[in-house]
């Protein structure tokens, strides 16, 4: 069973867990590019990862994906790109050993532009799940 890691911080975990955010928001940047995406070996069917200085050259051509193509998704076929699927992700809230956790079915991912506090950005939208289970959880703030 595949799983991604994801800490967050107290509002983001109690709304997740609150069941009102069904999406979890990452910037294309290198570490999520590292992380979320896969490439395919010329030649080859199948898809792995890319070493570090493909995905440098990646990273400004992702950062404005629709300059060039007309959806993502030719964008991510042009460069040989999938988006890497994981069966479930585990959220803490924070880093300590006993943090509240939550485990959270996946439901897939998007690459979208988002409005943040810093203009427009392109972003993973990684769609949030059902709750399987959770862990050191006291109480949910509203």
């Amino acid at each position: 069973m595949k799983t991604l890691h994801l800490t967050l911080k107290k509002q983001n975990f109690d709304e997740i867990l609150a069941g009102v955010k069904t999406e979890e928001y990452r910037e294309v940047k290198s570490y999520w590019i590292n992380r979320l995406l896969k490439g395919k070996i010329e030649g080859r069917n199948e898809y792995t990862e890319l070493s570090e200085h493909e995905y440098k050259d990646l990273i400004n051509d992702l950062q404005n994906p629709l300059d060039n193509f007309d959806s993502v998704e030719d964008l991510l076929e042009y460069f040989g790109l999938a988006l890497d699927y994981y069966n479930r992700i585990i959220f803490r809230n924070g880093y300590a050993k006993n943090a509240p956790t939550m485990i959270i079915e996946w439901k897939g991912i998007q690459i979208k532009e988002c409005n943040t506090p810093l203009g427009n950005k392109w972003q993973f939208a990684i769609k949030l799940g059902k709750i399987l289970e959770t862990k050191n959880i006291k109480e949910v703030t509203k």
